[in-house]
């Protein structure tokens, strides 16, 4: 059987700011507003990976 890689579902704080460019603090503020969706999962705040998409799609119309 092959691996095949799937793409993330969610990502984490730290993950998410490699994937977006931005820095925590504003992760951490727009999580805070509502800007950003954000999950915790057994205890691990995660962002989901359509988070990311949406927020770059918004910010380029």
């Amino acid at each position: 059987m092959t691996d095949i890689p799937m793409p993330p579902v969610s990502y984490t704080i730290k993950d998410f700011c490699a994937v977006t460019g931005l820095g925590k603090t504003t992760v951490y503020e727009r999580i805070k507003t509502g800007e950003i969706k954000a999950i915790t999962l057994f205890g691990r705040r995660l962002i989901p990976a359509t988070e990311a998409k949406r927020l770059i799609e918004a910010a380029s119309h």
